[in-house]
Protein backbone atom coordinates (compact mmCIF):
# COMPACT_ATOMS: atom_id res chain seq x y z
CA UNK A 1 0.00 0.00 0.00
CA UNK A 2 1.21 3.61 -1.10
CA UNK A 3 1.36 5.66 2.18
CA UNK A 4 1.96 9.48 2.31
CA UNK A 5 3.66 10.69 5.70
CA UNK A 6 3.23 14.38 6.84
CA UNK A 7 3.69 15.86 10.22
CA UNK A 8 0.70 16.91 12.61
CA UNK A 9 1.45 18.57 16.41
CA UNK A 10 4.51 16.87 15.99
CA UNK A 11 3.40 13.52 15.41
CA UNK A 12 3.90 11.59 11.77
CA UNK A 13 0.52 10.50 10.33
CA UNK A 14 0.43 8.03 7.88
CA UNK A 15 -2.27 9.15 5.03
CA UNK A 16 -4.22 6.40 3.19
CA UNK A 17 -2.51 4.23 5.10
CA UNK A 18 -2.94 1.79 8.29
CA UNK A 19 -2.91 5.04 10.53
CA UNK A 20 -4.49 8.32 9.64
CA UNK A 21 -4.63 10.37 12.78
CA UNK A 22 -1.95 11.45 14.91
CA UNK A 23 -1.59 9.35 18.43
CA UNK A 24 -3.55 11.29 21.11
CA UNK A 25 -0.64 13.18 23.63
CA UNK A 26 -2.02 12.28 26.54
CA UNK A 27 -1.84 15.30 29.62
CA UNK A 28 0.58 14.92 32.58
CA UNK A 29 -1.76 15.94 35.63
CA UNK A 30 1.24 15.36 38.06
CA UNK A 31 3.52 18.38 36.71
CA UNK A 32 6.02 20.23 38.85
CA UNK A 33 6.95 23.36 38.84
CA UNK A 34 9.76 24.19 36.49
CA UNK A 35 8.47 21.27 34.34
CA UNK A 36 5.28 23.67 33.83
CA UNK A 37 6.82 27.10 33.60
CA UNK A 38 9.59 26.05 31.30
CA UNK A 39 6.68 24.23 28.98
CA UNK A 40 4.84 27.41 29.34
CA UNK A 41 6.83 29.39 27.71
CA UNK A 42 7.70 27.45 24.93
CA UNK A 43 4.20 27.71 23.87
CA UNK A 44 2.22 30.20 21.84
CA UNK A 45 0.52 33.13 23.49
CA UNK A 46 1.37 31.92 27.33
CA UNK A 47 -0.27 34.51 29.83
CA UNK A 48 0.62 35.51 33.55
CA UNK A 49 -2.71 34.39 34.51
CA UNK A 50 -1.54 30.51 33.43
CA UNK A 51 1.16 30.95 35.73
CA UNK A 52 2.40 28.48 38.47
CA UNK A 53 2.81 31.62 40.33
CA UNK A 54 -0.76 32.76 39.81
CA UNK A 55 -2.13 29.73 40.65
CA UNK A 56 -0.17 29.80 44.21
CA UNK A 57 -1.71 33.11 44.52
CA UNK A 58 -5.84 32.42 44.08
CA UNK A 59 -4.20 29.26 46.49
CA UNK A 60 -4.42 31.82 49.18
CA UNK A 61 -8.39 32.44 48.55
CA UNK A 62 -9.74 28.99 48.32
CA UNK A 63 -9.09 27.78 44.99
CA UNK A 64 -7.12 24.67 44.04
CA UNK A 65 -4.88 24.76 41.19
CA UNK A 66 -4.56 21.21 38.98
CA UNK A 67 -1.59 21.91 36.09
CA UNK A 68 -2.02 19.88 33.35
CA UNK A 69 0.62 20.11 30.24
CA UNK A 70 0.38 18.19 26.90
CA UNK A 71 3.52 16.70 24.96
CA UNK A 72 4.16 15.27 21.99
CA UNK A 73 5.99 11.66 21.89
CA UNK A 74 9.47 13.43 21.49
CA UNK A 75 8.56 15.21 24.88
CA UNK A 76 8.00 18.88 23.35
CA UNK A 77 5.39 21.27 24.91
CA UNK A 78 2.10 21.37 22.77
CA UNK A 79 -0.24 22.46 25.15
CA UNK A 80 -0.74 23.53 29.24
CA UNK A 81 -3.42 24.56 31.54
CA UNK A 82 -4.13 25.72 35.04
CA UNK A 83 -7.33 24.77 36.26
CA UNK A 84 -8.50 26.38 38.99
CA UNK A 85 -11.13 24.64 41.21
CA UNK A 86 -13.13 25.96 43.98
CA UNK A 87 -15.71 24.64 46.01
CA UNK A 88 -19.29 25.89 45.77
CA UNK A 89 -20.59 26.94 49.34
CA UNK A 90 -23.16 25.16 51.07
CA UNK A 91 -23.32 22.27 47.78
CA UNK A 92 -21.56 19.28 46.22
CA UNK A 93 -20.42 20.83 43.64
CA UNK A 94 -17.30 23.04 42.40
CA UNK A 95 -16.80 25.97 39.92
CA UNK A 96 -13.84 25.19 37.64
CA UNK A 97 -12.15 27.60 35.04
CA UNK A 98 -9.02 28.17 33.40
CA UNK A 99 -8.33 31.89 33.14
CA UNK A 100 -6.39 32.99 29.67
CA UNK A 101 -6.16 29.15 29.12
CA UNK A 102 -5.20 26.85 27.36
CA UNK A 103 -2.29 27.78 26.21
CA UNK A 104 -1.62 25.99 22.94
CA UNK A 105 -1.78 26.79 19.31
CA UNK A 106 -4.81 28.06 18.47
CA UNK A 107 -4.73 27.55 14.63
CA UNK A 108 -4.24 23.79 15.23
CA UNK A 109 -7.62 22.42 15.15
CA UNK A 110 -6.74 18.99 16.31
CA UNK A 111 -4.89 19.42 19.56
CA UNK A 112 -7.76 22.25 20.21
CA UNK A 113 -10.07 19.54 19.97
CA UNK A 114 -7.97 16.88 21.64
CA UNK A 115 -7.15 19.47 24.92
CA UNK A 116 -10.84 20.36 25.19
CA UNK A 117 -12.06 16.87 25.33
CA UNK A 118 -9.40 15.99 27.49
CA UNK A 119 -10.39 19.31 29.85
CA UNK A 120 -14.04 17.66 29.62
Amino acid sequence: MNSEERIVNNEKQIVNGERDQPLPATPLFTVHYSLFTDSLLQLPFPHVLQTWEWGAFKSRWGWQPTRLLWQSSDGKPIAAAQILRRAIPKTPWSMLYVSKGPVWDYTDLDLVKQVLADLE
